[in-house]
C-alpha cells in the first residue's frame, strides 16, 4: 500500500504560530478502509461558524491556538483534487457553497493582506511528491496547473532521503523560523503545504512601564503572579449578560486582536462582531506565550468529513495520474501545530497545516467611569478581519505558563 500524505501549512504569526499536516494514502481494493463507513452519518451536524466548530472541539485543560485560515488553506489544496461526494464533503464542513467560490475568497484575503502596511503577513503554499513512494504516480497535470495559477504552489519533488529535512526546511523559511519542523519521516506519497506568518503592532502599543504583576487564576482554580499589560484608551467594546469582547487594533487599521471573557463559556464569536462599539476601557491583559500542536482528522470527521478518510469512499484521483485502475486515495491525517506571542508592542504568530489579543472636575457633568476588561481569569482570542471577519488565529489563554 502507498502512502499519500497531504502536508497543508498554514500560519504563523509573531503573536503566535500555527502548524498543521495532512496525510493522504493510497488505497486499493485489497487493503482496509481509514475509517468505516458509519462515520459521517455518526457525525456531528454543527450548527456554527466554522471557526467555532473547530473551538468547540479543542481541549479544556490546556491553552491553545489554531488557525482556521490555515485549515482552509491546506484543505483547499486538497478540494481543488476531490471530485463527487468528497469534494462536496470538504465544501459543506468549510461551508462554501462551492469550490469555486472558496478559491476566489482565499486569493482575495491573500491578495488583501500581502498589501498590507505596517503589519507583515506572507502566505505560500507547495505541493511535493516523494518519488520514492510514488512508483511512477505523478501529480495530474491539470491538477498541478491549477493549485499553481491559484495560489503558487509550485509542484517539487523529494526522496525518502531528503523529505523530512527539505519540507521542514520550507516550512521554516516560510514562518521566519517560528515552525521548525512539521514531519518526522518520509513516509509520504505527496505532501500539499500552506504556510502563513503574521507579525503585526499595536495601534496603541502598552506601555512597558505600566507592565506589572498581577494574579492570574486559572480554570482550575490555582492563583500565579504574572505580567500584566496596562493601558486604558478608547476601544471597541462590547458586553452583555454572557460575554465582554474587546478590540484590539493593529497598526495596518484592517486586522485586530479581538479578546473576550464568557464566565468559561464558548461562544461563537462571529456573532458579535458587529456589535463592538467605541467606548473608554481600561484593559489589563497577560502578556502570553502559546505553543499547540494538535491532529485534527478526527475533530475533522466529527464536523461531518468522514468520507474522505476512507479509502473505500474517498476520491482524489483527479490529483494523480498514472495509477492503477483499483487505486483510490484517502487522508490518513491532518497535523496542526501553533505558536503565539503576544506583548507590548504586537503580535508575532504563525501557523502550519499538513495535509500529512477618575477625577472629578468644578463642572456639573461628571467623566464617565471607563469600562474594565479584566482578563486575569480564562479568556479566549481571536486574530481577525475588522471588515470581512476571517478567523486568521484563535484560541484561549486558561493557564498560567
Amino acid at each position: 500500500m502507498k502512502l499519500l500524505a497531504v502536508i497543508i501549512t498554514a500560519a504563523a504569526t509573531i503573536a503566535g504560530v500555527a502548524a498543521g499536516s495532512m496525510t493522504i494514502k493510497s488505497f486499493n481494493e485489497k487493503g482496509p478502509a481509514a475509517e468505516s463507513t458509519q462515520q459521517t452519518a455518526e457525525a456531528v451536524q454543527p450548527s456554527g461558524s466554522f471557526a467555532h466548530n473547530m473551538d468547540m472541539l479543542m481541549p479544556r485543560d490546556k491553552n491553545y491556538m489554531f488557525s482556521p485560515f490555515s485549515i482552509k488553506a491546506a484543505l483547499a489544496l486538497a478540494a481543488n483534487g476531490a471530485d463527487g461526494e468528497t469534494l462536496k464533503e470538504i465544501e459543506n464542513v468549510l461551508q462554501c457553497s462551492d469550490i469555486g467560490s472558496l478559491n476566489g475568497e482565499l486569493q482575495a484575503l491573500t491578495k488583501r493582506y500581502e498589501n498590507l502596511e505596517n503589519t507583515e503577513i506572507s502566505i505560500a503554499d507547495s505541493i511535493w511528491l516523494n518519488t520514492d513512494v510514488a512508483d511512477g504516480t505523478s501529480f495530474n497535470k491539470n491538477y498541478a496547473a491549477k493549485v499553481l495559477e491559484l495560489f503558487g504552489a509550485e509542484p517539487r519533488n523529494v526522496t525518502n532521503q531528503n523529505a523530512v529535512e527539505t519540507l521542514n526546511s520550507w516550512c521554516s523559511e516560510k514562518t521566519k523560523g517560528k515552525i521548525d519542523k512539521i514531519i518526522d519521516d518520509p513516509e509520504f506519497m505527496a505532501a500539499l503545504v500552506n504556510a502563513v506568518y503574521f507579525n503585526g503592532k499595536w495601534e496603541y502599543q502598552f506601555n512597558k512601564d505600566a507592565t506589572q504583576k498581577s494574579p492570574f487564576t486559572d480554570r482550575n482554580g490555582k492563583n500565579s503572579e504574572i505580567d500584566f499589560m496596562n493601558n486604558t484608551h478608547k476601544y471597541n467594546f462590547y458586553k452583555d449578560k454572557d460575554i465582554k469582547m474587546l478590540e484590539l487594533p493593529y497598526s495596518d487599521g484592517k486586522l485586530a486582536m479581538y479578546a473576550y471573557l464568557t464566565d468559561d463559556k464558548r461562544v461563537d464569536i462571529t456573532d458579535y462582531f458587529d456589535k463592538l462599539s467605541e467606548t473608554e476601557v481600561k484593559v489589563s491583559i497577560p502578556k502570553f506565550k502559546t505553543e499547540y500542536s494538535r491532529e485534527l482528522s478526527n475533530d475533522l470527521q466529527t464536523l461531518g468529513m468522514g468520507r474522505v478518510f476512507n479509502g473505500s469512499l474517498a476520491d482524489f484521483r483527479k490529483m494523480f495520474e498514472d495509477y492503477s485502475d483499483d487505486t483510490s486515495f484517502y487522508i490518513d491525517k491532518v497535523l496542526h501545530k501553533t505558536y503565539i506571542d503576544v506583548d507590548e508592542e504586537g503580535t508575532e504568530a504563525a501557523a502550519v497545516t499538513a495535509v500529512m489579543m477618575q477625577n472629578l472636575t468644578t463642572s456639573v457633568d461628571e467623566k464617565p467611569k471607563p469600562e474594565e476588561f479584566i482578563a486575569d481569569k480564562p479568556f479566549g482570542y481571536c486574530i481577525a478581519d475588522r471588515e470581512t471577519h476571517e478567523i486568521l488565529f484563535m484560541g484561549e489563554y486558561a493557564f498560567a505558563e
